[in-house]
Order: structure tokens, then C-alpha cells, then sequence
């Protein structure tokens, strides 16, 4: 009975006075399918206030609040050299409003997600966090989900782009174990502690079905917004070279980099 009244009390501060709730997540994936053992791990925040809600990473969160701090003192600085998850997810429940922001080569994204999430929920129970949970599970973007939602947190809201639960999702995994989110804290915050840092990058609005077709061309080729625009340079021991063999070097490091990342979340983006 205790545990229910601070349940109530709890959520219903939460909603009342306007209050953001930050569930911290930690994200393991595996990039490449033929190498099962190599498991990226990352922390990622889902932030709801009111019906709305944003997750994406805390390591892309400081890497872009640097960027935008830096270039408002006229500095330029850029994003260090290695992987991170560099999506967000924007949700408006109410209104069924899914949004992923993205980049593809040098452009951001903002792409409406208009598919229907079937849940199946099951009678089984367990325990995370130390919240009773409820298993459910999904057939979306190519993958068999399963989640374990808490009717305890009375929020139909979950990591990446799920939701419509009767209850926050704290853990969900695919088939293949390639990739999961489990609940690791809850913070209460004030909204001015939230705002995600905005650059100068105009947003381009599109659907599901574009994104699709920019995000097979990019991988296919992605270094034709380059094509005749590379200039001749020196490498770092001064040696001359083309434009050409710029282009071609670039080229392969980027072809590798997405070859050695064929094991995307959403696996139907990969479909011919």
C-alpha cells in the first residue's frame, strides 16, 4: 500500500508542476553481425515532460553542447574522431508523432515514423530495478522485440522509438541479442536542464519512405556529394596528392566503415 501511495505521489508531482523525468538507459549493440563478440556499449537519456519526450545519447549531448558553446565564441572545433550513436528520437504520444533526427553525409534530418507498434502483451512477470515488470513483445523494423514494461510508471513511453505500452519500458531487446536497452536510474529535473543544444544545421522534414531511399544511396555511394569537388593536397609527410586518389582513399574508409556496420537497428533499411 506504502509503495502505491509513493507511486501516486511520485508520478503525480511529475505531471502537476511541469517536472521532467530523465530515465537513464544503458544501450549495448553489436555493429557487425560476423563479429558477435565486439559489443558497443552507451548511456542514452529519455527525457519526458508532459506527453513529450527525447532520447539520444549523453556522449553526442556533450560532444554537440561543446560545439555550439565554441562556435558562440567564434571558435570552430569538430566532433572527435570516433563512433557514437548520433540519432535522437522526438516523440509527442498524444498525438502519435514519431520523429527521428538524423544525418546522412552532410545534411540533418528530421524523419516522421508513421508505423503502428502491435504489441502482444504476455502474462509474464519479472523484476527490474526493482519494479515489477510485464513482458510484451513486437514485430518492428525488421526485428522480433521483446520488452518488459512497469504499469508502476504510469507512462507509455520507452527507449529509441517505442512506446504505446501501458507502463515505461525499462528493458527491451531484439531476437538476436544485437541489440538491447535496460534502465539503469530516474532523475527529476527542471526543464532549462534539458534543452538539447540546437547548431545552425537546417532540418530537412521527410517521411519514412524518403529517408529510406537517401539512406540506401548514401550507403551505396557515399561520397557522391564529393565527386569532382576534392581538391589536390599533401598527406602528413608532404607527399602530393590528386583530388582523385583524395576522393578514392575517402572512399574506401567510408565503404569500410559501413560495411562493418551491417547490423543497423532497423534491419528492414538494409532490404533491397
Amino acid at each position: 500500500m506504502k509503495k502505491t501511495i509513493y507511486i501516486f505521489l511520485f508520478f503525480y508531482s511529475f505531471i502537476s508542476n511541469g517536472q521532467v523525468k530523465r530515465f537513464i538507459y544503458e544501450y549495448e549493440f553489436i555493429s557487425d553481425s560476423t563479429q558477435s563478440k565486439n559489443i558497443s556499449k552507451e548511456i542514452m537519456f529519455l527525457d519526458i515532460i508532459g506527453d513529450k519526450s527525447e532520447f539520444y545519447s549523453y556522449q553526442k549531448f556533450q560532444i554537440d553542447s561543446t560545439i555550439v558553446a565554441d562556435t558562440k565564441k567564434g571558435l570552430f572545433s569538430m566532433p572527435p574522431n570516433k563512433d557514437f550513436v548520433d540519432y535522437r528520437v522526438k516523440k509527442n504520444i498524444t498525438a502519435n508523432d514519431i520523429n527521428l533526427i538524423v544525418k546522412i553525409g552532410s545534411y540533418l534530418y528530421d524523419v516522421s515514423d508513421k508505423r503502428k507498434q502491435d504489441w502482444k502483451i504476455s502474462d509474464e512477470t519479472d523484476k527490474v530495478l526493482g519494479y515489477f515488470v510485464q513482458k510484451a513483445e513486437l514485430n518492428f523494423a525488421g526485428r522480433k522485440w521483446t520488452a518488459w514494461f512497469s504499469k508502476d510508471i504510469p507512462l507509455h513511453d520507452g527507449p529509441y522509438k517505442f512506446y504505446g505500452l501501458p507502463g515505461l519500458i525499462l528493458k527491451i531487446q531484439d531476437s538476436t541479442k544485437s541489440h538491447s536497452f535496460i534502465i539503469k536510474g530516474v532523475l527529476s529535473l527542471n526543464e532549462n536542464e534539458i534543452t538539447y543544444p540546437q547548431g545552425n544545421n537546417k532540418i530537412i522534414k521527410i517521411n519514412e519512405t524518403d529517408y529510406k531511399k537517401l539512406y540506401t544511396e548514401y550507403r551505396n555511394d557515399p561520397v557522391k556529394n564529393l565527386r569532382g569537388r576534392m581538391p589536390d593536397q599533401t598527406d602528413e609527410n608532404g607527399n602530393f596528392i590528386s583530388g582523385e586518389q583524395a576522393l578514392k582513399r575517402s572512399e574506401a574508409a567510408f565503404k569500410k566503415r559501413i560495411n562493418d556496420d551491417n547490423n543497423v537497428i532497423e534491419l528492414d533499411l538494409l532490404k533491397k
